[in-house]
């Protein structure tokens, strides 16, 4: 992914609001950004600058995975040590989306910079990089298409251990364990790797037998188009 690119059009969306510089902390515009797949974090964009906040947890993580942005580990709340480095960085008015920051939120971020900033500092620009993850490149559509196909071979596989009304405990069937999960990490990084390494947890694969085997009979009726 071109998180490089993204940062720049972020922040020139942010330029376009009318504002300075912009914090970042709903996790999957973090993500979406720069990388990074930890579930604590506030990314902020100032001044051609992209600084990731975390903690001590997400150290080797987020340095691995935040490749060109900066990154710092926080001892406080990482939203807190962003704002703060807003305001010694000389930002005027930073942009925030306010449909994903609460009220409480909001006030917490008022309170890290000095109380003669606080009025204007900061200020809703709404869902800026919501909009930008809407429209899919070309690198995200051809990841999209390989997902779609691992889901195709799973039923496929399926298909070979299951017949209408087999059912093993409880109705349930495990399948394919750890095997599937491999096959998940190909297709999504990040996301497989926990797959693989459910599956090899002895997580599995959970399927209704007859859910299954109706939905990809709909799936084949209908030219292989949704099956609901």
């Amino acid at each position: 992914m071109n998180f490089s690119l993204r940062k720049r059009r972020a922040a020139a969306a942010a330029k376009g609001a009318g504002v300075d510089g912009m914090l970042v902390t709903h996790l999957p515009d973090v993500r979406y950004l720069c990388g990074f797949t930890g579930s604590n974090a506030a990314l902020v964009l100032a001044g051609g600058r992209a600084v990731l906040f975390t903690d001590g947890r997400y150290t080797g993580q987020a340095k691995a995975e935040a490749v060109g942005t900066r990154v710092v580990i926080a001892s406080k709340p990482a939203v807190v040590a962003a704002c703060e480095w807003v305001a010694a960085t000389g930002v005027r008015r930073c942009g925030f989306d306010a449909a994903n920051t609460t009220v409480a939120g909001l006030e917490t971020m008022r309170k890290a910079v000095p109380v003669k900033m606080r009025r204007g500092m900061f200020v809703a620009v709404g869902p800026l990089v919501a909009r930008m993850r809407e429209v899919k490149d070309a690198e995200e559509i051809a990841r999209m298409r390989k997902a779609a196909r691992v889901g195709c071979e799973l039923f496929d596989g399926m298909l070979t251990y299951l017949q209408a009304g087999l059912t093993g405990g409880g109705d349930e069937l495990r399948y394919d364990r750890g095997q599937r999960g491999a096959i998940g990490a190909a297709a999504w990084p990040g996301y497989g790797r926990e797959v693989a390494e459910a599956g090899v947890r002895d997580a599995g694969f959970r399927c209704y037998s007859r859910r299954i085997l109706q939905r990809y009979d709909a799936y084949r009726a209908h030219g292989q188009g949704d099956a609901g």
